[in-house]
């Protein structure tokens, strides 16, 4: 038997998971809080970009305030989720899933799953939101042809993903989660494009360094990228 650590609120609908465990973490909410939501209103992603977030997908955010863990580490912490995150799906739907530098999941092309990770509550303290597409119902026309689904059972993977989560600070120096990551990349050998201040740069992706950075082969060399969107242009 497995005894989780977390302490798990379910909910109705909400305007989005993260934002109702931050109100929970300033009423008092500690560590190991997760909330799991039927529906998002306003789902978020990075950059502050909306995820369409229709009842029937699995939407959870995860609390974690560890007195142990170092600064450096916070880069870490999205890329391990999104082994976790593969790994679950993959054993729950006997799937291959890659990962679209630098939080997004992939299936036969298309992104079922965002991940969204945000400080909150003390210096230290972070939530970790994720958002994983079940139905095409509810995705936006607009969308449809970015964004996909897999058939899973929804109770058999929220709790194999919520076991996954189940993590200390340890993972975040564990050289497996690296190796996984990298073994997943969705971008690695595409060309790509990407901005760095004003200036618009193509290249191609080669592969994600010790410290999670993407390494893209450009006309001008190797860049080094920490941060940013990037998109895969079609050749």
């Amino acid at each position: 038997m497995i005894v989780l650590s977390f302490n798990i609120l379910t909910v109705g609908t909400v305007d989005s998971t993260n934002n109702y465990l931050k109100k929970l973490i300033s009423e008092g909410a500690g560590h190991m809080t997760a909330v799991i939501a039927e529906a998002q209103t306003g789902g978020r992603g990075r950059q502050g970009k909306s995820f369409a977030s229709p009842a029937g997908g699995i939407y959870i955010s995860f609390y974690y305030n560890f007195p142990d863990m170092r600064e450096e580490e916070l880069p870490s912490v999205t890329p391990t989720v999104a082994v976790c995150v593969a790994e679950a799906i993959e054993k729950t739907a006997n799937i291959s899933v890659n990962i679209k530098w630098v939080n997004d999941i992939y299936y036969n092309g298309k992104k079922i799953c965002g991940i969204l990770t945000e400080r909150s509550g003390t210096e230290k303290g972070f939530i970790v939101g994720i958002g994983i597409n079940l139905s095409e119902t509810g995705i936006p026309d607009e969308l449809k042809e970015k964004a996909g689904y897999i058939n899973a059972d929804k109770a058999t993977l929220t709790g194999c993903l919520t076991e996954k989560m189940d993590f200390t600070p340890a993972a975040f120096k564990d050289d497996r989660f690296l190796t996984a990551y990298k073994a997943k990349s969705y971008l690695t050998g595409k060309k790509i494009g990407f901005t760095r201040g004003n200036t618009e740069f193509t290249g191609t992706a080669l592969d994600v360094d010790e410290h999670y950075r993407l390494r893209v082969m450009t006309d001008g060399g190797i860049m080094t990228l920490d941060c940013g969107e990037v998109s895969v242009i079609a050749l």
